[in-house]
């Protein structure tokens, strides 16, 4: 298991209301092709993201960078239950000043959420966020309204272990 720490920056497409995060999705394309360069076949790699914006702009800097690679599923959380890969690599995609993180951070469903990505990998797991949104109660919220506190809990695990790259911008 790793952390990329990277703020990036957060958009929501025109006529969408799904979000993508480019920086974010040019990491997610380095880290394919690092797990490529080790030998894994891109069958064995999974992407997760909980934005369908985010799959578009994973899926365009993957090929930018490696080409079109057919077998590699990239994919949102709910459509990953159920299925396992021998790494993941996940794109939390939020990044704002207000600490917003939707519906990542409601009490329930985010909760879910962060264990489905979590529970997919069999040898691998790459967590690529702005780790301050995630973890921090967002100015509209309640802290009693979200999970937020388990994405710091992760954070302070990850970090206590020298677990995290981080990256600016």
């Amino acid at each position: 298991i790793m952390a990329v720490d990277i703020s990036g920056t957060e958009e929501t497409p025109p006529g969408s209301n799904s979000k993508r995060n480019p920086e974010e999705a040019k990491v997610v394309a380095n880290h394919v092709k690092l797990l490529r360069i080790t030998g894994l076949e891109a069958s064995d790699i999974g992407v997760i993201t909980p934005y369908k914006a985010q799959i578009d702009a994973i899926n365009a800097a993957i090929n930018e960078k490696l080409g079109r690679l057919p077998n590699l599923k990239v994919d949102t959380v709910d459509s990953f239950q159920g299925s396992e890969r021998e790494a993941i690599i996940v794109s939390w995609v939020r990044s704002n000043e207000q600490n917003n993180t939707g519906f990542l951070s409601f009490p329930e469903e985010g909760k879910r959420r962060l264990n489905v990505a979590m529970t997919r990998p069999r040898k691998r797991l790459v967590l690529i966020g702005d780790w301050n949104t995630l973890g921090t109660v967002g100015t509209h919220e309640d802290r009693e309204d979200t999970c937020s506190h388990l994405f710091a809990k992760l954070y302070k695990f990850l970090n206590d272990r020298n677990l995290i790259k981080y990256i600016d911008h």
